[in-house]
């Protein structure tokens, strides 16, 4: 869906920020969709390897691992797509369509170039302010534009996707046509505070302790699982399995073939179970290259 193809944007902003902190904008148009940050930027040779897949381009603990993010949520997304991308003062220009073999152009822009001046424009209308650094995404010609309901699903699955990698050891902003995303613990998403303060949550009666799984191959994985109940009333949009990789939320309200546990008897239909692993375990659980997995 929507929200699932722009985190493969938002993902590299994150992965690729100067420091601790950053921020990213997405603005949704009824023609276009525009993905911009103040991470590192782009070189020639940086933009090449985004435009290609790779299975090997991410450090250990990234939150992309395949390489073929970025490719998936265009082609998902548009059948246009400009990258306009800046470090200090180089800017670098690409465009992943209108290729002959895959061969796709991009390079240095400089001034009296045919792309200077709509390079220009874009980073003066889109670019995070006071930013030496950054990247823009220009997706046009949409293949599905998105809906005012798209738009506010979105916003509610980047609350939850990012709170533990954005905004716990990092201060990573993120705008959805420039509504602040205010992150959401999913361990709290369905709690109430006790007194009313600003980020105080009931998690009474968690259980949250580390486990170590070990493959078939002998390999041991590290594992940090929480349980616990869901209060009266929450529903069970967030109960079942959940996964954070790399602190990334990549899946809740999963039931993976334990429909007992996870199935519509009062007793148990709001159990929680959030496990938080790393890239080494995408393998066990199946998880597609665009870092997704089956709800059932």
């Amino acid at each position: 869906d929507l929200a699932k193809a722009l985190a493969e944007f938002i993902d590299n902003s994150g992965e690729y920020r100067l420091g601790n902190t950053g921020e990213t904008r997405i603005t949704i148009e009824d023609s276009k969709i525009i993905i911009a940050d103040n991470a590192r930027g782009l070189t020639p040779d940086s933009m090449q390897l985004m435009f290609t897949v790779q299975r090997t381009a991410h450090a250990i603990n990234a939150l992309g691992l395949y390489g073929y993010g970025f490719k998936s949520a265009v082609f998902h997304l548009a059948r246009k797509c400009h990258v306009i991308s800046k470090q200090g003062n180089k800017i670098t220009f690409g465009q992943l369509h209108g290729a002959t073999n895959f061969e796709y152009p991009m390079g240095y822009v400089n001034p009296g170039d045919k792309n200077w001046n709509p390079c220009q424009t874009i980073l003066k209308q889109y670019g995070i302010k006071g930013s030496k650094n950054g990247t823009i995404i220009v997706l046009s010609d949409l293949k599905d534009p998105p809906t005012n309901n798209d738009i506010i699903n979105a916003r509610e699955q980047f609350a939850l996707m990012y709170y533990e990698v954005f905004s716990q050891n990092n201060d990573i902003k993120l705008f959805v046509n420039d509504v602040s995303v205010k992150y959401i613990n999913i361990l709290a998403a369905e709690f109430k505070s006790k007194k009313g303060k600003k980020g105080q949550t009931s998690i009474n009666g968690w259980r949250r302790e580390p486990k170590v799984y070990i493959d078939p191959n002998g390999v041991s994985h590290n594992l940090l699982i929480s349980t616990g109940v869901l209060p009266d009333g929450a529903g069970d949009t967030y109960a079942g399995f959940c996964r954070l990789r790399n602190g990334r939320l990549v899946a809740y309200g999963c039931k993976w073939h334990y429909e007992y546990v996870c199935g519509t008897q009062a007793s148990v239909r709001r159990l929680q179970i959030l496990i938080e692993d790393d890239e080494k375990m995408d393998r066990f659980y199946n998880m597609s290259p665009t870092k997704t997995l089956g709800r059932d």
